[in-house]
């Protein structure tokens, strides 16, 4: 304990070391993992229906029929639930009115979200930007 305690008191009277200096922003915010998960896996399974149609078309079969609606199935799916993550967000608009409700993709985009802003300041009635 009494190391610890001289070893405090020994760097008590040292400098700071320099701060580092801030790294340069990205860019563009890099998209979510799942929403690059969920187009690779549709690519994925566009090519591998693309596939099955070939092989059909050369030799026709009820298993590979089988397989074709199956993965058109899980295609739907998969496109369908990329498209319904969305967020609800409640927030205040002004004091003391209704609170607003937004509903906006999981996967919003900087570029969508300042469309958006775009927007709501171009529809606005009142005091100028």
């Amino acid at each position: 304990m009494n190391d610890l305690f001289t070893k405090l008191a020994e760097t008590a009277n040292q400098p700071l070391p320099a701060p580092k200096p801030p790294s340069d922003p990205p860019a563009e915010r890099p998209e979510p993992p799942r929403r690059r998960a969920a187009v690779t896996r549709a690519e994925q399974l566009q090519e591998y229906i693309d596939l099955l149609l070939d092989l059909a078309q050369a030799h026709p079969s009820d298993e590979l029929h089988d397989r074709i609606e199956r993965a058109l199935a899980e295609l739907h799916r998969e496109r369908d639930d990329a498209r319904e993550r969305q967020i609800v967000y409640t927030v205040p608009l002004r004091p003391g009115a209704p609170f607003v409700q937004m509903t906006l993709p999981m996967d919003l985009t900087a570029a969508e979200a300042d469309r958006l802003a775009g927007f709501i300041k171009a529809v606005a009635f009142g005091d100028t930007v």
